[in-house]
């Protein structure tokens, strides 16, 4: 990549990642794209870094995880595309989400990633977030924003090239006791042996780095926590990474 003048910054633009691919398979015709991708893509990476993720935020007591996480990579895949909105987990987690989701027993990610690209999604301003089993508010006066559409993300190294394109990836992990309290001073987290298990747990995932071993995350259990409210988390750790969705 440096003979050719490109960094890792460039590989952001879609056409410009395409078109380092498109040049390695010329070269090398018989590689797999997988393959390809692997090699060409930086071995770092952070949304952060190129301030493409919203702010943290806290669901409280309410396990409404994934209209957090879901907005969380909803407005990282918006700042993307040139758009700075704060997105109603709200509106995801109860509208959105009306009969599936509750405070009580969650909701799932690849439902909530089909049912925002079939309803959409509204400004924080519309739907304010409260920790607490809420009815839905209808009527949003700016309307119900549709276009984005989700997708099912088949493998780490697509999930590496969403990031890096296109934004978050939302996904989910299993959370051991030993997760509630890690991850201060971007520690990486690794499960120890014997930890009692507290249950399932979705974040948007922003981005990696090979040399750590470990992807980034970020949660919504408020700045204190973590390294200012994200954290680092080792591959395959606490199946991190295990079902992932991104949208376009």
């Amino acid at each position: 990549m440096g003979s050719q003048g490109i960094s890792p910054n460039d590989l952001q633009n879609p056409a410009t990642l395409q078109t380092v691919v498109n040049n390695v398979q010329t070269a090398s015709p018989t590689a797999n794209s997988e393959v390809v991708y692997a090699a060409v893509l930086p071995s770092s990476f952070s949304l952060i870094s190129s301030n493409r993720v919203g702010a943290v935020k806290n669901q409280g007591g309410c396990a409404s995880c994934v209209g957090f996480s879901t907005s969380s990579t909803l407005e990282s895949t918006l700042k993307t595309q040139g758009v700075n909105m704060v997105v109603s987990a709200a509106d995801i987690f109860f509208c959105v989400g009306y009969a599936d989701a509750s405070c009580a027993n969650g909701w799932s990610i690849d439902t909530a990633a089909r049912k925002v690209s079939q309803y959409g999604f509204v400004s924080d301003s519309c739907f304010a977030y409260k920790p607490v089993q809420q009815a839905c508010t209808f009527g949003c006066p700016q309307g119900r924003h549709l276009g984005l559409v989700s997708h099912h993300i088949p493998s780490t190294v697509e999930a590496k090239r969403h990031i890096l394109t296109n934004g978050a990836v939302l996904t989910a992990l299993t959370v051991y006791e030993d997760f509630m309290n890690c991850c201060s001073n971007n520690q990486v987290y690794h499960q120890g042996a014997n930890q009692p298990l507290v249950g399932g747990h979705a974040v948007a995932c922003v981005g990696w780095d090979d040399t750590l071993q470990a992807w980034l995350c970020q949660n919504s259990w408020d700045t204190w926590w973590g390294t200012k409210g994200f954290f680092w988390i080792g591959y395959g750790q606490s199946g991190i990474m295990g079902d992932m969705y991104g949208f376009v």
